[in-house]
């Protein structure tokens, strides 16, 4: 995915890493993503990677996760997922916890609202 995302948008850096605590200084981007990471890590090692995404947002920034999500009350667990999927609820609570953001807005969106966002994102 990353060689098909550099060949689309060759001016953006994409990363691929593989460790607890991210490279990059505090507050260092505007924009985050993360696509199903957490969830394929232990509950205590998933609040830990919040912090770190938190930390490397600068203030006002976006975080964007795509995760499984149970719906209320339900928890199972998935093909080739450490954890059980969290509510919503239990995620922004993970996020919360973490006592450092104040506001979290939560959207269901649809892939191609995503992928269209992606792409005037990119092309700013």
């Amino acid at each position: 995915m990353i060689k098909i995302a550099k060949r689309r948008f060759p001016f953006v850096k994409f990363y691929k890493l593989s460790s607890n605590v991210l490279p990059f200084p505090d507050k260092y981007f505007d924009f985050v993503f993360s696509i199903t990471v957490l969830q394929h890590n232990p509950f205590n090692i998933q609040d830990m990677l919040i912090g770190e995404l938190i930390r490397v947002t600068k203030p006002f920034g976006y975080i964007c996760l795509l995760e499984s999500v149970a719906k209320e009350g339900y928890k199972q667990m998935w093909f080739n997922t450490y954890a059980s999927a969290r509510s919503v609820k239990e995620w922004l609570l993970a996020f919360k916890r973490q006592g450092k953001i104040r506001l979290i807005k939560v959207k269901y969106v649809r892939y191609w609202l995503l992928r269209d966002m992606f792409r005037n994102l990119l092309r700013k």
